[in-house]
């Protein structure tokens, strides 16, 4: 965890070989969405994929792990 106030969930982390397609963020790796009334303007396409309440996602979701969606 960083210091100096920052919170690390206020950040956009791209993990390595993260692919900025057409439309979608594509990686093999799980993907986490949180903050407070976070947007995003790409598709996503992961491992799994987890989203936090009053998320606005403006494309598509394409999860590649064996759980379940909501």
């Amino acid at each position: 965890m960083e210091t100096g106030g920052q919170n690390w969930f206020e950040r956009c982390i791209l993990p390595d070989n993260t692919e900025l397609q057409e439309h979608t963020l594509k990686t093999d790796r799980i993907i986490v969405i949180g903050g407070d009334r976070c947007r995003i303007d790409y598709g996503l396409e992961g491992s799994e994929i987890v989203v936090c309440e009053f998320t606005t996602i403006n494309g598509d979701i394409r999860a590649g792990g064996g759980g379940c969606a909501h």
